[in-house]
């Protein structure tokens, strides 16, 4: 039993994790499971901890800095990708520019963290789940260093914003978040889908391929289901439905390579790509095939970035306001900080925007 001096219940609300782990008698790791609620820890463990915490009426620094009406002047964004991915992709430069520029202009600093699966495999796995993951938590929450998080959603599920907000941080999603109370700012992606196979079918086009981004990212599979609706409204036919393994150009090219190797004949005239680069590698697979396009295969992207400006020809694409996701991710979490928290989610419009590589 410690003594009087290393007690930390003298002053409730200023106990550490650490201190908690050491009097319950288990790992921060393990308290931190507890404070985030992961199914993972024995139920007497958990009770033990949580035993402990109402002890010394320890309280996350994040909510006890809260309740002070403390500021750090820094916000999070958390982004579940890993670096290859996020400094190569013309979206995060977007969003991440969006970011800093509104946090600048209110008197705030980001900082940016990467969050990735160690194997990189984040298609099949939540990242949340994993004990690093509650390690990471335990690092943003405490201490007091953020006022709050921007986390942009990637895996369906992923359980890492509802943990970052239930130990203590004011949280807003960028996209469409596994639990809908959490506060998320995204874009009708469902309409851009619809939209692009509208546009399409307008065209001329009757029989299309969608090769949609990751069936685990909820965006895609929302473009997915929208694009898949209005072929059935409109009486087209989707040949084939196919999920890229993320929103990339390489990935765009494998899963367009895979769709047409079985087959002498291109049977589709129209294709719908989950994001500018997989349109871009998909659109590489038509040409070295000799499928001129849009003559014979019109393609519709979703993103509108710089790139779909200076491709050969020009992209026909969805354009999502990346910008202003992110300009307004940043005002409704400082809003939050500043204690007049806005509605739970906000959805801004798409708009389709028709260029050379579609009739």
């Amino acid at each position: 039993m410690p003594d009087e001096r290393e007690r930390p219940d003298a002053e409730p609300g200023r106990a550490t994790l650490k201190e908690v782990a050491r009097l319950a008698g288990v790992s921060r790791s393990t308290t931190s499971r507890v404070l985030n609620d992961h199914p993972s820890v024995r139920p007497d463990v958990r009770a033990r901890v949580q035993r402990v915490m109402d002890e010394v009426g320890y309280v996350p620094d994040g909510v006890a800095r809260s309740l002070r009406g403390g500021r750090s002047g820094i916000i999070g964004l958390v982004i579940p990708q890993p670096p290859a991915t996020v400094f190569g992709d013309a979206y995060f430069a977007a969003l991440v520019g969006a970011v800093v520029a509104t946090s600048q202009g209110d008197g705030c600093t980001v900082a940016t963290v990467l969050v990735d699966e160690p194997d990189g495999d984040r298609g099949t796995r939540a990242i949340g789940a994993s004990e690093r993951d509650g390690d990471l938590v335990e690092r943003l929450a405490t201490g007091g260093l953020l006022d709050g998080v921007v986390v942009t959603a990637s895996v369906m599920g992923d359980p890492l914003a509802a943990d970052l907000r239930r130990a203590g941080l004011h949280v807003v999603v960028v996209g469409e978040p596994g639990d809908r109370s959490i506060p998320s700012v995204d874009v009708d992606n469902h309409g851009g889908g619809r939209a692009a196979v509208e546009h399409l079918v307008h065209g001329g086009r009757r029989r299309l391929v969608v090769v949609g981004g990751p069936r685990t990212n909820a965006s895609a599979r929302s473009r997915r289901a929208g694009a898949r609706e209005a072929a059935a409204a409109v009486g087209a036919t989707v040949v084939a439905d196919v999920a890229a393994s993320d929103f990339s150009v390489d990935s765009g090219r494998r899963a367009m390579a895979d769709l047409v190797a079985a087959s002498d004949d291109v049977d589709f005239d129209g294709v719908v790509a989950g994001s500018d680069a997989i349109a871009f590698g998909a659109m590489k697979v038509l040409h070295d095939r000799g499928v001129a396009v849009p003559d014979q295969v019109g393609v519709v992207g979703f993103d509108d970035l710089a790139p779909a400006r200076l491709a050969d020809p020009r992209l026909t694409t969805v354009r999502q306001p990346i910008e202003q996701v992110g300009r307004r991710a940043v005002e409704r979490l400082l809003d939050a900080v500043g204690g007049n928290p806005a509605a739970t989610r906000e959805v801004l419009e798409v708009e389709l925007v028709s260029r050379g590589s579609t009739p």
